[in-house]
């Protein structure tokens, strides 16, 4: 044996605590995902609306 106490099991204030820190960390992550579809989103629209606008006969 190396001497070490065996782990303890965190206290429900810690199991809390790291639950909320987890959903957090989730939503971070979603929040990150919508805005960068978002912004994807915002660019194909200017894309298509420069295209159309275009004078090239094959845009129209």
């Amino acid at each position: 044996m190396d001497g070490s106490a065996p782990p303890r099991r965190p206290s429900v204030e810690e199991a809390a605590e790291e639950a909320a820190r987890r959903r957090r960390r989730i939503r971070n992550w979603v929040l990150l995902a919508s805005l960068l579809a978002l912004a994807a989103l915002f660019y194909g629209i200017a894309v298509v609306r420069m295209a159309a606008n275009h004078q090239l006969p094959h845009f129209r």
